[in-house]
């Protein structure tokens, strides 16, 4: 069973292409911006300082706009402050004692709302430079606002599934911790269920753009 465990690099190396994958694959609307960057950047080990958090973000981001995005330096313009704004965010709502007890996030330990809330605020941080960068003052402000919004609920979503199911799986194998250590178990049993229902849906995205 030890050789099952995955690296926390390797984890968070497989959750980047999954970004790359989403920016390549699965265009929803110029309204919808997705992306499951803010989430990793807030959701790294606790042990990890600031400016080892904006490293990986710049790096992040770089990769992501190289590969993913037509626009080089976009994702890291909006990511990096992210990255050091991260131990604020995590303070203010969960308290330094998340650092002092070394805790990594999780629903269990902390609850679902105080993780909606940091999500929240690394998202709408995230979203609210790459729109404005994006878009340039080129489109109306109620255009932008519209976007922010849908892209908000869109990627709060996605991140709550990353880590609800995904991300508390994989941190258990690569931090030799049970799954259940992360999320309660009932939410563990419908895994499956709900990541069928993600791809289907994405799969009906995707014919419905092809028959546009």
């Amino acid at each position: 069973m030890k050789n099952a465990r995955i690296p926390a690099f390797w984890m968070y190396l497989i959750l980047v292409v999954a970004q790359m994958i989403i920016c390549n694959y699965f265009y929803l609307s110029y309204y919808v911006t997705l992306s499951l960057l803010p989430a990793l950047i807030l959701l790294m080990p606790v042990s990890i300082g600031t400016v080892g958090a904006m490293c990986i973000a710049f790096v992040t981001g770089f990769a992501v706009d190289a590969l993913a995005e037509s626009l080089i330096g976009l994702n890291i313009l909006a990511l990096v402050p992210v990255a050091f704004f991260r131990r604020g965010i995590l303070s203010l709502v969960f308290g330094r004692e998340i650092f002092i007890r070394g805790e990594n996030v999780s629903i269990r330990k902390h609850g679902l709302g105080k993780v909606i809330a940091s999500l929240l605020m690394a998202q709408a941080l995230f979203l609210a430079i790459y729109i404005w960068v994006d878009t340039a003052g080129t489109t109306p402000f109620w255009f932008d606002l519209a976007r922010f919004g849908a892209s908000l609920v869109a990627g709060l979503l996605l991140s709550l599934l990353l880590v609800t199911h995904l991300l508390a799986v994989l941190l258990g194998l690569a931090f030799q911790e049970t799954p259940t250590a992360f999320v309660p178990s009932d939410l563990l049993t419908q895994d499956r269920e709900l990541l069928i229902d993600a791809m289907s849906a994405f799969e009906e995205v995707v014919a419905l753009q092809h028959t546009c």
